[in-house]
């Protein structure tokens, strides 16, 4: 895990910011990560459906659109977000080494999206 996330997550936590990790992986994965983190979690989290986003706003005691997601993937993250309402940044990967086959491909899909928005901004 790179430092600088713990750091990020320290000065969240600081800040008196809420966190849950969500992920699509199943426990036995997400469970580590959150530990290490010192974080709540809900895994197995079928994003971009909504279900996993309002389970977090219940555990957070705060209403979707209060939610703030941020994430690595536009199909998952951030589209599950935007579909909640919430609002949504999307970071760079920490590293693509460990992505799954089927996230490789779609973050083909992703970079071509991005381009195009790039353009659009010139």
């Amino acid at each position: 895990m790179q430092e600088s996330i713990r750091e990020w997550i320290q000065r969240m936590k600081a800040g008196e910011l809420k966190l849950v990790l969500i992920s699509n992986s199943p426990a036995s994965r997400t469970r580590k990560f959150a530990q290490d983190l010192d974080l709540e979690f809900i895994a197995s989290a079928f994003k971009p459906f909504p279900m996993a986003f309002i389970r977090a706003s219940k555990k957070l005691n705060i209403p979707l659109k209060a939610l703030a997601v941020v994430g690595d993937q536009i199909f998952t993250d951030v589209l599950g977000g935007n579909i909640c309402g919430a609002f949504t940044v999307l970071v760079s990967p920490l590293s693509r080494k460990t992505d799954f086959f089927t996230t490789k491909f779609v973050r083909v899909l992703e970079r071509f999206i991005l381009k195009k928005f790039e353009k659009k901004k010139e």
